[in-house]
């Protein structure tokens, strides 16, 4: 059974602890868990995969989001159905807009946890458009958002910041609110063992930025975390990278990992109705070649 997706549009799918640059630049080339460099046989082209009745009831939700040349930042928020609770959601690239343009400035869960924010950044002042998304649950088991730690962050800067899960739950997604409108995230992904949410924020702003990192915390089966092939982004260019989920199991979250802090996202999501992957677009700031991948995070 596949997710509803609460749309007809045509669209391309794309959507902190304090540490010294040193060590985040250690961060920036560690591997995650597990890879995946194709989608299944049994993925979009095929069949759907054998999941279990609470994933079936999953569905995606997104709301359009118009942003005007004179924005530095745009807002935008979506609602998950009645009874449900948002697991996890990003940023959707819209066809109409050049790919890459705007820049993820902040990604989290409502605070009632009924649908996902997000915060674009828009530096080039560009006129466009874009969507916010939710992967919506009515079954999760002992959901919780945990915020973790605020940091300050100087100008031109960039720092880590995390938020852990409790009392044996994994980290199904996360993300950051921030106070000032000019940041974006070169990382945002699950740590290691699935038991928190890490985030590399930078700030672009003339003043000192404060990031309050977030995850959305659940019991769930067969957590897996899964890394997509590594992308090239050319210097001033856009990449899209995907992580595909393994057969018999479904994308809960996901997010991304950079090779270098000039790097941010522009788009960050699920894949259409939320069944297999994790889409990622980023772009690159740094005068060389440079590489990222999408994670996910599956579960059955």
């Amino acid at each position: 059974m596949r997710a509803t997706i609460k749309s007809t549009r045509r669209r391309n799918i794309c959507s902190l602890g304090l540490i010294t640059l040193s060590t985040i630049a250690g961060l920036l080339l560690a591997p995650a868990i597990a890879t995946a460099s194709a989608p299944p046989a049994s993925g979009p082209q095929g069949s759907a995969p054998t999941v279990g009745a609470a994933a079936t009831d999953r569905t995606e939700v997104h709301a359009y989001v118009p942003v005007d040349s004179s924005d530095t930042t745009k807002r935008g928020s979506v609602t998950c159905p009645e009874g449900s609770v948002a697991v996890s959601g990003g940023l959707l690239d819209d066809l109409a807009t050049p790919q890459g343009t705007f820049r993820i400035g902040e990604s989290v869960p409502k605070p009632t946890g009924d649908g996902w924010e997000v915060q674009i950044y828009n530096p080039q002042h560009v006129r466009g458009s874009t969507y916010v998304a939710a992967l919506c649950d009515p079954v999760a088991r002992d959901y919780q958002i945990v915020e973790g730690t605020p940091i300050s962050v100087a100008p031109n800067q960039s720092k880590q910041a995390t938020a852990t899960c409790t009392d044996g739950r994994r980290a199904v997604s996360g993300g950051w609110r921030t106070d000032v409108p000019d940041v974006a995230g070169s990382q945002s992904l699950p740590n290691p063992s699935g038991t928190g949410w890490l985030n590399v924020v930078r700030n672009f702003g003339p003043g000192n930025a404060t990031i309050a990192p977030l995850t959305v915390c659940a019991r769930v089966d067969n957590y897996t975390e899964v890394t997509g092939p590594r992308t090239m982004v050319q210097p001033g260019g856009t990449a899209r990278s995907s992580a595909w989920c393994p057969v018999g199991l479904r994308v809960v979250g996901g997010g991304y990992h950079t090779d270098t802090i000039n790097m941010t996202a522009a788009g960050s999501s699920n894949d259409d109705g939320g069944l297999w992957s994790w889409v990622v677009t980023v772009r690159s700031d740094d005068p060389q070649p440079r590489q990222h991948y999408a994670v996910a995070v599956c579960i059955s």
